[in-house]
């Protein structure tokens, strides 16, 4: 896929969750516990939403998709989350990220921002990401990664004001380029990989 030229990279997916896999000089990174690469609970804002987990302002609750509609709900009480309700014509429960990101395609502001605050917050993570291990690229896949074009701006700029100059350089932010069929294909690798 996007990383086949890369022997240190990671790979994010932002769906229901975050979820995220390390790779370091072509080896999967599984730590001792098999827990390595657990992204999505990174805590990026010490004062933020409490996450399903326990733990406040987790990157979970800022750039999934439950997480987009978790920031909305926070906005109810104004004006422009009501319109943007509204326009969508569903009730809270019922409302997706996908309905943001058609909101958005329509120039809602909020919808926009909405999408840009998922960036901002994963530059916050990448950028300690980038220091950390220095990596050659971060591949970006899951259901919300169809914003991109909404959420890779803030992130990459995010990512650029954070991050050590050089490593920031280096870390290529890259869509998934194999869809759904990214994580089968990872395991089937997987199951070859333990034969040989």
């Amino acid at each position: 896929g996007a990383a086949k030229k890369f022997s240190n990279f990671m790979v994010m997916t932002l769906g229901t969750g975050v979820g995220g896999g390390i790779v370091i000089d072509g080896k999967l990174i599984e730590g001792p516990d098999g827990t390595a690469g657990e992204v999505g609970h990174m805590t990026i804002y010490p004062d933020g939403i409490q996450c399903q987990c326990g733990n406040f302002g987790c990157l979970e609750k800022y750039a999934s998709a439950t997480g987009i509609i978790d920031n909305l709900r926070h906005k109810m009480r104004t004006k422009a989350a009501r319109e943007l309700i509204n326009s969508i014509g569903k009730y809270i429960d019922d409302i997706t990220a996908h309905d943001i990101y058609k909101e958005a395609k329509k120039k809602n502001k909020l919808a926009i921002k909405l999408l840009k605050d998922v960036g901002t917050t994963l530059g916050i993570a990448i950028a300690s990401l980038a220091n950390l291990i220095n990596l050659d690229a971060i591949i970006i896949g899951g259901g919300v990664s169809a914003a991109w074009d909404f959420f890779v701006p803030e992130l990459i700029s995010e990512m650029e004001r954070r991050a050590f100059s050089i490593p920031a350089k280096r870390c290529k932010i890259l869509k998934n380029a194999l869809g759904d069929d990214g994580g089968i294909l990872g395991v089937a690798n997987l199951v070859f990989e333990a034969e040989k």
